[in-house]
């Protein structure tokens, strides 16, 4: 049976005959409410239900909304409701957890554990009625019931990570026994929740002393979208009284209020960019806190396209990288790399690391260079960016800067990354400013801050894999292809997913070059307890063969030009032709289909009749008016050269 066709019949039935196993019920996990900081390993599970709208059962890209029927829906009517809830050990499906560590990680526990959704439930007994603050953490949704009433939810469209102390949600328990209920939802990857009680008046209290960090306004154009978020998300509401909204001003250049409308701390406003002047104009929120005073802040933003700088002396006009001596060559590097295994590293192919200033010479020392990382925010980041570009411009290691890690995502302050770009330009012409975005609908507005732009488009188990050349050529577009576009892939397992099969890999970077990416880099070498040769030691075999292969292609990779794209009669089959700096075309060819073998043809930009090389085949296929007939494996790629 399919891991998402489980229907609510089957899996009641299923929970139902595992209760029926138990010899003795185990008691209903109990807290006590002075017990404030400890995390709640005990619980009774239930689940896991189906999540999906029928017909949705084999989406792999699932958005958290309407569409998430097992959350929004109430599937506990056998025992009253969710508004009833008081389950007991061993009824309907109900059983007793201990987790080994704080978080309950029910990616663990559940079978099936993806478009799910499942329930916990305990009690807390309280000496009397008082006051308390709830911490709550969750992956991905999570509703919150406290006697019957709904008393938090959070439902991000993208889901989120499993974090402690992620909501903060004031409470009021009554004296004797407090039913807690929690709802958990899950799309793929990471799932599972973390609870815990504070004490309410030193919670608010340490809340208060750092409102500039809960006051947090964030700004960010998608595409024809503006989208603000106000407040660290259930932090700072718990300073204000229940049901206070944000008011949002934007403002022109001036100063003048131009538009004003109200929102929640910590939920996405959005608006149409329509109506908004061009040029640089600002947003100011303000949030009522119950002392009285107000919480504001204020951000810069700028609608149109941000004047870029001329390509440092590093990059040239035909988007390759020079090295010391003028020479074009193919950077190709890796996140993750402690500096033990730097020789290990240039050895297996690459030529560069992403780190930081410390680890300059010792990149140098094993043959590397370094891309030097530099995150931050504010102005006294800037003033840290100032020193550090002029304490190691001039080290014979240094390859380009980078600013941020997907700003996009990680809503960064555009205005700021901006100023962090000129600044950088202005104390080193030489080399580039990089930036990794994953968002697709902000390489028109941060793409303009950077010199190299690198995409990443992972975890590759979400979404279609044709993506990545997509998103290579989209980027080329919306950044007016006077900046190179480089390939950051996926090479580690995301969070309760798996590792790119060899296949997958050689095809997406195949469909990356095909697309014109001018560098490329992984994520990642190591990561956490990971480590990509230990793990995958296959995969890290194909790998080391496809930066052999793409060193071999260089010449060809960094000749002026993207390539043209070629017809192939073939939804799935995707083809390029790229001329090489001796005279000589090569052709790049992958199937993106994983269960589809396909005999495509190929329309060269010739009317060549003859045999042509398979390049690293050893062998030739057979060319009619410039039509090339060839088969293609699932995920197959065939390279193909002439003159």
């Amino acid at each position: 049976m399919h891991r998402r066709s489980v229907t609510f019949r089957m899996c009641l039935g299923l929970f139902l005959t595992f209760a029926c196993g138990f010899v003795s019920a185990a008691p209903v996990p109990v807290y006590q409410a002075d017990q404030v900081g400890t995390y709640f390993r005990e619980w009774l599970l239930c689940g896991p239900f189906p999540n999906t709208l029928p017909g949705d059962e084999d989406v792999t890209d699932y958005k958290h909304s309407e569409r998430c029927v097992g959350f929004f829906g109430d599937l506990l009517e056998s025992i009253g409701g969710e508004k009833n809830a008081n389950p007991k050990d061993g009824e309907a499906g109900w059983y007793y957890f201990k987790s080994d560590s704080d978080l309950i990680r029910l990616n663990d526990i559940f079978d099936p554990n993806e478009l799910v959704v499942g329930y916990g439930f305990c009690l807390i007994e309280s000496p009397q009625d008082q006051q308390a603050m709830l911490s709550f953490g969750c992956n991905d949704g999570g509703r919150v019931w406290l006697n019957g009433e709904m008393v938090h939810e959070i439902h991000l469209a993208d889901g989120r990570w499993l974090e402690k102390d992620d909501d903060y949600v004031p409470i009021q328990l009554k004296k004797g026994m407090n039913r807690l209920l929690v709802k958990i939802d899950e799309g793929s990857g990471d799932y599972g929740f973390v609870v815990r009680l504070l004490e309410y008046k030193q919670t608010v209290s340490e809340l208060r002393k750092d409102l500039e960090t809960h006051k947090h306004l964030s700004v960010v154009t998608l595409e024809d979208e503006l989208t603000i978020l106000f407040g660290t998300p259930h932090r700072i509401e718990a300073l204000a009284v229940p049901g206070t909204k944000v008011k949002f001003e934007i403002l022109d250049k001036s100063g003048r209020v131009f538009r004003t409308l109200f929102g929640q701390p910590g939920f996405l406003v959005t608006l149409p960019l329509q109506g908004i002047p061009e040029g640089d104009f600002s947003v100011r929120a303000s949030f009522e806190l119950a002392e009285g005073a107000a919480a504001v802040s204020e951000v810069r933003h700028f609608k149109g396209r941000l004047p870029r700088h001329n390509l440092p002396e590093r990059l040239g006009a035909d988007l390759a990288l020079r090295d010391e001596n003028g020479k074009p060559y193919l950077p190709i590097g890796t996140y993750g790399a402690p500096q033990a295994d730097y020789e290990t590293i240039h050895k297996a192919g690459y030529n560069f690391v992403v780190g930081g200033a410390n680890d300059l010479d010792a990149a140098q020392a094993a043959g590397l260079k370094v891309g030097i990382s530099m995150h931050g925010e504010g102005e006294k980041w800037l003033d840290s960016l100032r020193e550090t570009v002029r304490a190691n411009r001039e080290h014979p290691a240094l390859l380009f800067y980078m600013l941020f890690d997907e700003p996009g995502y990680n809503r960064a302050d555009l205005m700021l990354m901006y100023d962090a770009y000129n600044l950088i330009h202005k104390e080193d012409p030489v080399h580039p400013v990089y930036l990794v975005i994953t968002n697709q609908r902000v390489y028109g507005t941060f793409g303009r801050c950077c010199d190299v732009l690198a995409i990443d488009t992972y975890p590759i188990s979400r979404g279609t894999i044709e993506g990545v050349g997509d998103c290579i050529l989209k980027a080329y577009r919306l950044s007016d292809g006077d900046i190179p576009v480089w390939h950051c892939g996926q090479l580690f397992a995301w969070p309760a997913d798996r590792y790119p099969t060899p296949a997958e890999h050689r095809m997406m970077t195949y469909m990356t070059v095909q697309s014109g990416a001018k560098g490329f880099l992984w994520y990642t070498f190591k990561w956490g307890q990971g480590s990509l040769p230990d793990d995958e030691p296959v995969l890290w075999q194909e790998h080391k063969r496809i930066m052999a292969e793409l060193k071999e292609l260089e010449p060809v990779i960094v000749y002026p030009g993207l390539g043209e794209r070629l017809g192939t009669g073939n939804y799935f089959l995707r083809a390029s032709a790229k001329r090489g700096p001796g005279g000589e075309t090569y052709v790049f060819a992958v199937n993106t289909s994983k269960t589809e073998t396909l005999t495509s043809k190929i329309q060269l930009p010739t009317t060549f009749t003859g045999e042509i090389e398979v390049w690293k085949e050893n062998r030739k296929v057979r060319v009619e008016d410039g039509l090339l007939v060839d088969q293609f494996e699932p995920l197959g790629v065939h390279v193909y050269r002439f003159r």
